[in-house]
């Protein structure tokens, strides 16, 4: 609708379409107000190709763009279709169901590779801001522990439930949600810098952490007794992947922004 870009659609095409995920057209992610010229422009492909409205089937994203559009004067209908059925006047999105299916299953089969090596297992599931593909997954597996993020709990609280189930014979199980925030911390992700859990005092406890260091949002290969600043810039050695700006510290796999950190 941005480019003017269509397809016709015969039977054909769609036909067995039911059983698959995503869409057939290729679509991806764009906000029409900052990359597609405004509603103006969609108006005009509209009136060019005589459609007269829109069916967005969608989450919260599409049909927040459907609403910006909708409120500009053209004719949308909304559908909500969403793993996160984390979406206003409905009860139950078009995905959510399925996504809770395959998630189960899954941590149905974590659980029984964890009570056949006597180990903990964490599973963490899709969601964004809302915690209910964990609570109804969770639920559903006989969960130890579920972490969303509209109940925010600390980390040793989540260590002794862990203990508690391990105490009484079981291989504990934790489901989080991927919007779940601890309460020491601010955001489920962190911007930039990371400290292994390996570090001293690092769970649970932000005055741990150095100043002008933080944790961040992926764990890098490397010794676990390792750590780097935050906003140093990381990426794969190979065997010719120097350049000016980058050194490589031999204890690890990984070249660093010269003038990064590193915390023994």
């Amino acid at each position: 609708m941005v480019e003017g870009d269509i397809i016709d659609i015969p039977r054909m095409l769609v036909r067995g379409i039911a059983k698959q995920g995503g869409t057939i057209l290729g679509t991806s992610r764009t906000n029409p107000f900052e990359n597609g010229g405004g509603p103006e422009v969609i108006k005009a492909h509209m009136d060019r190709l005589g459609i007269d409205a829109i069916i967005a089937i969608g989450g919260e994203g599409t049909l927040a763009a459907a609403k910006r559009l909708t409120d500009a004067g053209l004719k949308i209908v909304g559908v909500p279709k969403t793993v996160d059925n984390d979406l206003d006047a409905t009860d139950y999105t078009f995905g959510f169901d399925t996504a809770v299916q395959i998630a189960t299953e899954a941590i149905d089969r974590l659980r029984t590779t964890g009570e056949s090596h006597h180990r903990c297992m964490i599973a963490e599931v899709m969601g964004r801001h809302v915690g209910w593909i964990a609570l109804h997954a969770g639920m559903a597996a006989g969960a130890h522990a579920i972490l969303i993020p509209e109940q925010s709990v600390s980390i040793e609280q989540i260590t002794q439930w862990v203990k508690e189930a391990h105490a009484r014979g079981r291989a504990p199980l934790v489901v989080v949600a991927e919007g779940f925030v601890p309460e020491h911390m601010e955001s489920p992700t962190p911007s930039a810098g990371w400290i292994p859990l390996a570090v001293p005092g690092s769970v649970g406890s932000r005055t741990s952490w150095p100043r002008n260091w933080k944790p961040g949002p992926t764990s890098k290969p490397g010794p676990p007794s390792w750590a780097i600043s935050s906003g140093a810039a990381f990426r794969p050695r190979s065997t010719a992947s120097w350049q000016p700006g980058w050194e490589w510290r031999p204890s690890t796999p990984w070249w660093r922004a010269t003038g990064a950190q590193w915390l023994p």
